[in-house]
């Protein structure tokens, strides 16, 4: 029986590029690019071969079977092979049949500096007030988790703080600088992300990291802490600065509604929202993305209930330092990096980008 672990260090060590890797029972290791997946050469997968990979000790261990039945038949995984850093998503196919696969997510052992990501340059000035709201944005596989670890490593090489991270797995790994940085992991050391924000608060942080913002209730508890005088910084599956606002609104009604918009007016200071598109030879990945601070202007529309209204405001306040997503398309349009069909599939408003 091969051991999957040594296809996939044989694989990183031959120096091949890959972003994502698919493993499936009767198929290859599938391997995405930029320019999406191909099927690697070795022999079609076995469930055998798959189940003792998810067993190893670095990963699912050896009751990992039951940490998916605990988990809704899911698991998430994260192991270091080399100078990589892979996360690893167990789950469940073909019904009754029960066949697994894993997704796998690759990323740099290190966190890259955040002046080396592409993320717009004055995101840093977010981190002045010290307390509030962060939102890092976009869809899946758009590298919200590398920004929000390269934020967090600009903090950590320049400010003594205390640094709380709740995630699901741990994907970087923190190195102490000039922070105190505590890394918990949803559910090994906490149950929930909402649970491990309210725990969080018990252990003084300055900074509480949310790797995902996914419901009411983690919303409820980011809203809480940015309230209690913490800089709360969290990532959200949205295309848009305003579309982010809208999705966490949409969680409450009636009075509630009005209550949680008045708040959020209050302690959101900005919001990144971004994607990764391919490079015109396909070898490499550009970040694109768009940037809202919360005004005088955003937090009345918020208040207001004005959301739709919020893009146009953007386009605005440029001198205010805002940014719409199709602006950094463009840019990366007109200096060749990218082609205008990936531009335009990379734009949620298709109609302004090459313009």
């Amino acid at each position: 029986m091969r051991d999957i672990g040594d296809l996939l260090q044989r694989y990183l060590d031959e120096g091949f590029h890959f972003t994502d890797a698919n493993l499936s029972p009767g198929e290859p290791i599938l391997y995405r690019g930029a320019g999406g997946f191909e099927a690697s050469k070795s022999a079609p997968l076995t469930l055998d071969e798959i189940e003792h990979f998810i067993a190893s000790p670095d990963l699912g261990g050896e009751n990992w079977r039951q940490r998916m039945r605990e988990n809704r038949n899911t698991l998430e995984m994260a192991c270091t092979f080399g100078q990589a850093r892979l996360r690893c998503s167990v789950y469940e196919t073909g019904g009754s049949a029960h066949t697994l696969r894993i997704a796998i997510r690759r990323q740099p052992l290190d966190v890259p500096p955040l002046e080396t990501i592409g993320a717009p340059p004055n995101i840093t000035k977010m981190l002045g007030r010290g307390k509030g709201l962060v939102l890092i944005t976009g869809p899946t596989g758009a590298g919200k988790t590398t920004t929000m670890a390269a934020l967090l490593d600009w903090i950590n090489r320049r400010i003594p703080l205390h640094i709380q991270t709740i995630e699901q797995p741990i994907e970087y790994v923190h190195k102490r600088d000039k922070c105190v940085i505590s890394q918990s992991e949803v559910p090994e050391n906490s149950p929930s992300f909402a649970a491990g924000v309210e725990a969080a608060l018990r252990h003084r942080p300055d900074i509480i990291a949310i790797g995902e913002i996914l419901n009411r209730e983690t919303v409820s508890a980011a809203l809480h802490a940015a309230t209690s005088g913490h800089l709360v910084i969290g990532t959200m599956h949205t295309n848009s600065c305003e579309d982010t606002i809208g999705a966490i609104l949409q969680f409450y009604d009636g009075e509630e509604a009005e209550q949680r918009r008045a708040t959020l007016a209050t302690v959101l200071v900005g919001i990144v929202s971004q994607v990764l598109i391919p490079s015109y030879d396909k070898k490499k990945l550009h970040l694109a993305s768009e940037i809202m601070f919360c005004n005088d202007t955003i937090s009345r529309l918020i208040q207001q209930n004005k959301v739709r209204q919020i893009a146009n405001a953007m386009r605005d306040d440029r001198e205010y330092g805002m940014s719409i997503l199709n602006d950094s398309i463009n840019m990366l349009w007109a200096s060749q990096k990218i082609s205008l069909r990936a531009a335009m599939r990379a734009s949620y408003d298709p109609s302004g980008v090459g313009v």
